[in-house]
């Protein structure tokens, strides 16, 4: 009689523990491909020539100079002329993309997510470029659906499927370089002027326009 009792209560543990076991690892292992994705982004931001999984220029091949020059807001941040964050994403599986975001920025992010579908992961998910100003990073959220009843969250009916999500700090010096020049010398060249400081950034936010880094207030 106990026997009857107690072993079918320790079979349910162990096939628990079992699958909340598989459903920590599964977590780990998509949270640890969102931030190896969102890293290499971030590394290789500076040049989409550079090799994705590695981050290595193979050939001396390079963005053009001014390529990226305020195509992300940083360079209007400078002046304060930009005072909402701009994203541009890559959803996955689909490759879609969402958002404001030069054709560059867009591609690096396809070459730091392509390797999810090369290495046969079937997650789904998506790949930003999220710019606040001067900040600007790399957000990764991948889900990896595995459809089973087991992890069924309570009460709701619903699938819960491992979820993970990362995000790394652009940091390219050369750009930050260029925006930081071009901020000091417009700012200079038209603080000396007689037409007062909100005339002076107005003239400002026009020039910087065409960089794409700022609109006129």
């Amino acid at each position: 009689m106990e026997s009857a009792m107690v072993f079918p209560m320790l079979f349910i543990l162990i096939f628990l523990f079992l699958f909340m076991g598989m459903f920590v690892y599964q977590n780990v292992v998509v949270s640890y491909t969102s931030a190896v994705t969102s890293e290499r982004a971030a590394f290789a931001w500076d040049n989409s020539h550079r090799d994705p999984r590695s981050g290595i220029l193979t050939e001396a091949a390079y963005d053009g100079l001014y390529t990226e020059l305020g195509s992300d807001g940083v360079t209007g941040s400078l002046f304060g002329l930009i005072g909402h964050s701009e994203t541009v994403s890559v959803s996955l599986p689909s490759g879609r993309t969402e958002g404001a975001g030069s054709a560059l920025a867009v591609t690096k992010l396809y070459l730091a997510s392509d390797w999810i579908a090369a290495a046969g992961l079937s997650y789904s998910g998506e790949v930003t470029r999220v710019n606040d100003g001067l900040f600007r990073l790399v957000r990764t959220k991948l889900e990896k659906p595995i459809g089973s009843n087991v992890f069924r969250s309570w009460g709701k009916g619903e699938f819960v499927d491992p979820t993970g999500q990362s995000n790394a700090l652009i940091t390219a010096p050369v750009d930050f370089v260029r925006h930081v020049d071009l901020a000091r010398y417009y700012a200079k060249k038209f603080s000396g002027s007689s037409a007062g400081k909100a005339t002076s950034k107005k003239q400002a936010g026009k020039v910087l326009s065409s960089y794409g880094g700022g609109s006129q207030p």
